[in-house]
């Protein structure tokens, strides 16, 4: 793509017409990234094309306790621009690497609460796409809410929570229709955590040097998480508890944990089991080779709500939205 005083609304009207007039695939490169004839720039882009096509870049273990027919889903209301947009994104494979993935408005400004009408049918689509990829439905969905601060966490939990088990409820009744018998299951397990970027706690760790000298403060490692003291709930009641985790490094400053609280989980799943899951999704998300703050899903809702809300236009081909095309 040629250099343009205006870069951001080029790309966007490319976009736009590419979505509204023929949805395909589309993979844009500004002139003055190719100029730079840097391999890893290159290496980046092949990359990024290839998950657009659906190319899995890697696959993790998880570890036994989770499922291979876990759904992973993740939800995000992004308050970006003139208007509040929903993101949405669900896994309809064994391996936790294909998503399904839809955006669309919020009908006012600043609403961080989801209607019936729009959960209900983004999980019918995405339920509709593992059985269409496993012929059988899921047996524990994993809910990763993100995008709410501690003052609105019990409002979303108690409306949006009745409201995804009327859905489950009604689409493992009739949504099993035409599955084999041997293929079908009762009501799945539910594991909703509510994650909050926005935090101010920090920690630390005192470092002692090798050559005598005095210990330093220091960032804690990848992978740190915090369960007591500093928490709301560290003992496991009614499968409720929260931690923090820092599953990412920073070169400068402080780094920024990220708070888990575990709203409702309705299966025997151990709180070692969820902490090591989530922290592993980390590293689940395929534009960046290392940890990210926050797990994949997460950004995946967060990237497909930006686009709909900077490029406006959601391709209308069902089939693309198993691809990330928004990436």
């Amino acid at each position: 793509m040629p250099d343009h005083t205006n870069h951001q609304d080029f790309y966007s009207f490319l976009k736009n017409k590419i979505n509204c007039d023929s949805p395909v695939i589309s993979q844009f490169v500004a002139n003055r990234t190719i100029v730079k004839d840097n391999d890893r720039i290159f290496l980046n882009i092949i990359r990024q094309m290839n998950a657009k096509f659906g190319g899995d870049l890697w696959r993790m273990s998880f570890g036994e306790e989770i499922s291979n027919q876990t759904m992973l889903v993740g939800i995000d209301v992004c308050h970006k621009g003139k208007q509040s947009t929903i993101g949405f994104c669900a896994t309809y494979d064994p391996n936790l690497c294909k998503y399904y993935a839809q955006a669309s408005p919020q009908p006012v400004k600043g609403q961080e609460i989801i209607s019936t009408t729009i959960l209900s049918d983004y999980f019918q689509r995405s339920f509709q796409s593992y059985r269409d990829f496993n012929n059988k439905m899921p047996k524990h969905i994993f809910i990763y809410r993100d995008g709410v601060g501690d003052s609105m966490r019990k409002q979303v939990i108690d409306q949006e929570l009745a409201q995804l088990d009327k859905i489950v409820a009604m689409e493992y009744t009739i949504g099993q229709e035409g599955i084999p018998e041997e293929n079908r299951v009762g009501p799945p397990e539910i594991t909703l955590i509510i994650v909050n970027k926005r935090v101010r706690q920090r920690f630390f760790q005192q470092t002692q040097q090798n050559n005598g000298q005095e210990p330093y403060i220091d960032n804690p490692p990848q992978g740190t998480y915090v369960d007591n003291g500093f928490v709301e709930q560290s003992e496991v009641i009614d499968g409720k508890f929260d931690f923090f985790l820092v599953p990412h490094s920073v070169t400068q400053g402080s780094v920024k944990p990220t708070h888990f609280y575990v709203a409702k989980n309705s299966s025997e799943i151990s709180k070692m089991a969820i902490l090591n899951f989530t922290y592993a999704l980390c590293y689940n998300y395929y534009n960046w080779n290392d940890a990210i703050k926050i797990p994949a899903p997460c950004m995946l809702t967060d990237k497909i709500a930006g686009f709909r809300s900077e490029v406006g236009t959601i391709p209308s081909n069902v089939d693309l939205h198993k691809l990330p095309f928004y990436l």
